[in-house]
């Protein structure tokens, strides 16, 4: 989402109105960025709440790639991408938009925008699945979903279509991989994400050395424990910051939300679940990354920053992580000088506020 807000502060920069529509959550963040929002719908279970989870057991789902699957076919299109269309689209004809920009898992805005013949931009937010993958792991799910909302629906392809426009992926060409498999309209754009600076406490603290920087954001649960004998041990060695409850010492700052940007500089290491938007922020800053991934596609990213040399996965085992942190604080497996070429490549990507300039010559012609 903060990847979005960007973009919609770039439009706005350039004199157009970029409005948001969804449930509160949503909208509370693009209004804390200055972006018009309008609550449409009420707020969605969390993908990691205890009836979903018992949903994903008593249908038998055990790899993660069964259980992202799983959820995008039946919680992101069947629920979620099915409630928000027919809304949205009440209320995309009343706004009548020149443009519909969403997230690359966010498969409502995307239909809403055939029915009404609005050109469409995706934004890459997870690891990218192509037509194929989206036909095979959801393809009754967004099939139902076309034919509820009046569209036609392609039987040998159901998800054709969805890149159509242009799709945005703010990752450099060395992470992503196989780019055969991306559509053709793909663009590839440097990183930015939101980060807001009103709800912390940090203000000018800085640490003389170099710190660990700890994150596993506010949607999943972790293994609390080992989180915390984590952020305990490693900070007899090394400075900390950590996402959690409000702690500070001489060696550990914790805070309840941390505007990780601001932490990059100087930042030894970044211990995190795989989120794409720590891992991006990390990478920017020549950062390494040890992931230690909970649910979504957090191992399909946390693979990728192993494949690329750029850092390690590792299971949730404090002796693990550890010890991976320890490698990379020695510096002799390379990450950091891997780190760097992958940050080299970023800083030669267009910037966001490039990319909306294009977007705007392009679909006002």
């Amino acid at each position: 989402m903060n990847g979005l807000i960007v973009l919609a502060q770039e439009f706005k920069r350039r004199g157009h109105t970029a409005v948001v529509a969804g449930p509160p959550s949503v909208v509370a963040a693009f209004q804390a960025a200055g972006i018009e929002g309008h609550v449409i719908l009420a707020e969605p279970e969390s993908t990691d709440s205890p009836s979903v989870h018992s949903r994903l057991r008593s249908s038998g789902i055990a790899t993660p790639a069964e259980r992202l699957a799983w959820t995008r076919s039946e919680i992101s299109v069947r629920e979620r991408a099915t409630s928000l269309a027919l809304k949205l689209r009440q209320y995309a004809r009343l706004l009548s938009p020149d443009l519909i920009v969403r997230d690359a898992t966010e498969l409502a805005g995307w239909v809403v925008a055939e029915t009404l013949g609005v050109p469409h931009v995706s934004l890459e937010v997870s690891a990218h699945w192509s037509i194929a993958t989206w036909d095979s792991a959801c393809g009754p799910a967004v099939s139902e979903l076309r034919e509820g909302i009046g569209l036609p629906v392609d039987s040998g392809s159901p998800s054709s279509g969805m890149y159509d426009h242009a799709h945005l992926m703010n990752a450099p060409v060395s992470l992503v991989g196989n780019v055969d498999t991306l559509p053709s309209t793909s663009i590839f754009i440097a990183p930015g994400f939101f980060e807001s600076t009103g709800r912390s406490s940090i203000g000018d603290l800085r640490f003389t050395d170099r710190h660990i920087y700890m994150a596993f954001g506010s949607v999943y649960d972790i293994p609390r424990d080992i989180y915390e004998d984590v952020v305990s041990r490693a900070s007899n060695i090394w400075p900390v910051v950590a996402v959690g409850s409000q702690r500070l010492t001489s060696s550990v700052y914790r805070d309840g939300y941390i505007p990780q940007g601001k932490f990059m500089d100087n930042c030894r290491a970044v211990f995190c679940h795989a989120g794409r938007s720590t891992v991006l922020t990390a990478l920017t800053s020549s950062v390494p990354v040890i992931c230690a991934p909970i649910a979504s596609d957090h191992h399909d990213i946390a693979r990728a920053v192993e494949r690329v040399g750029a850092g390690f996965s590792v299971h949730w085992d404090a002796e693990e992580i550890l010890q991976s942190l320890e490698d990379i604080a020695r510096g002799d497996n390379g990450a950091a000088d891997r780190c760097r070429e992958i940050a080299e490549e970023i800083a030669n990507l267009p910037s966001p506020g490039e990319i909306v300039d294009w977007l705007i010559d392009h679909f006002s012609r």
